[in-house]
């Protein structure tokens, strides 16, 4: 068996702050104000009084985009677990960019 090597402090150190589990998730969640089509509603020339705040979260289904209407409640949850999700491709990247000094 060849000798081990030693692993770099700042690779352990990576590696441990990737040992927290939390969900994690990819896509995009955009916040839409839309206008109507009813005649005399100022949604059609002042954009304050547009609809909404109505959110749409958008991920990549097996090479095809996939979107869908999400409530408040669903879309502060998905917000943080993009968030999480970026966090970790950036610690992931860290890591190997730590392995390959």
């Amino acid at each position: 068996m060849p000798p081990s090597v030693p692993v770099p402090q700042q690779v352990e150190a990576l590696a441990s702050a990737l040992q927290e589990v939390k969900p994690v998730r990819r896509g995009t969640l955009l916040e839409r104000r839309v206008k109507c089509s009813k005649p005399g509603c100022p949604c059609s020339h002042d954009p304050e009084a547009r609809h909404g705040s109505y959110f749409s979260f958008t991920r990549i289904i097996r090479g095809r985009s996939s979107s869908r209407y999400v409530s408040t409640e669903e879309a502060a949850l998905i917000r943080r677990q993009i968030e999480a999700g970026r966090a970790f491709r950036t610690q992931m990247k860290a890591l190997w960019e730590a392995c390959e000094e």
